[in-house]
């Protein structure tokens, strides 16, 4: 086995055992706010339970958990009655765009589900084209946002070549992108999110912004879910294309800001450096010199110019 794979397993386990320990903190994180949090939820269900049983003596417990377990689950697929009795429609154009988003961006909120066989088989097919297509729409999406992303660095490059090294004026393009990205894309929809869903705050907002854009998806936050008194009840359709829009563009851009991130010379040079085999050194003999000015053109991939980058990374050949 070369010295090479060698390392390239021993690496491997080394990035095996920091995931699951990373893993493992978060779980117990999470553990340590929840459950004290759980545990009071499900006291409060039982006093309110007991409290209606009691002022309802007439009421068949087991009965009562049925109709509970049923409005839960009309719940779960979108299905909510307001306390007239009415309910909006779940299932129209708008709404149905906004789910196919959802779907083929790998978000899957949840909040509405295929209540037809038939929707079910479809959305199979659907996402099994719509998820590779969407890859393709969201990378040309990404490739036209780069332009004037490496114009910033070009501009960048010559104010500031003479203060700052490759790396560090790689950084402050980052942090330009990066506020950009977070300043449009999460703060201001996280504060207009906030205004117009009555039941989140800016906080609850922002928390349902990164979890969209990042395309996890929870599902506990999905705009345009509220029956009734809401500042979109009228507009409710223009509102999901508008969420539908923000979706998209969303998580364009934080693919923008991760392309941003990798193509830093530093980084990308790091990860080529490591794929470069160790010379053995009972083998180097008598062309160690030679090595040594080979060795140091190979190991110091880190050190690229600015115009060889450039012309790598751009749209346009090499000058």
């Amino acid at each position: 086995m070369s010295a090479l794979t060698e390392n390239s397993y021993f690496r491997f386990m080394v990035l095996t055992l920091g995931y699951v320990a990373y893993l493992c903190v978060g779980a117990g994180v999470f553990v340590a706010f929840e459950q004290p949090v759980e545990s009071e939820y499900k006291r409060k269900l039982q006093d309110d339970t007991g409290t209606f049983l009691h002022e309802n003596p007439c009421v068949d417990p087991v009965k009562l958990q049925g109709f509970v377990e049923e409005v839960m689950t009309a719940g779960s697929k979108g299905i909510k009655l307001e306390p007239d009795g009415s309910s909006f429609t779940v299932w129209n154009f708008a709404s149905a765009v906004f789910y196919s988003v959802t779907l083929v961006t790998t978000v899957g909120y949840g909040h509405m589900t295929p209540l037809s066989e038939g929707a079910k088989y479809f959305t199979l097919f659907y996402a099994l084209i719509g998820i590779p297509f969407t890859f393709l729409f969201l990378g040309m999406m990404v490739s036209l946002c780069n332009r004037p992303s490496q114009r910033l660095l070009d501009w960048l490059i010559k104010k500031l070549q003479d203060k700052f090294n490759n790396l560090g004026i790689h950084i402050v393009h980052l942090i330009i992108i990066a506020l950009i990205v977070f300043t449009l894309f999460f703060v201001i929809p996280a504060a207009i999110f906030d205004k117009l869903e009555n039941t989140w705050n800016f906080l609850e907002s922002l928390y349902f912004v990164f979890i969209s854009i990042s395309t996890i998806g929870l599902g506990d936050y999905v705009p345009g879910n509220e029956p009734y008194d809401s500042p979109y009840a009228d507009y409710r359709s223009l509102y999901y294309l508008c969420c539908t829009a923000y979706l998209l563009i969303g998580v364009g851009s934080l693919l923008l800001l991760c392309e941003t991130v990798v193509k830093i010379p530093q980084i990308m040079g790091g990860i080529f450096a490591s794929m470069v085999p160790m010379t053995d050194s009972s083998t180097a003999g008598d062309d160690d010199d030679d090595d040594d000015d080979t060795g140091s053109e190979k190991t110091d991939i880190t050190s690229i110019p600015f115009s060889t980058y450039n012309s790598i990374n751009s749209d346009q050949p090499p000058q």
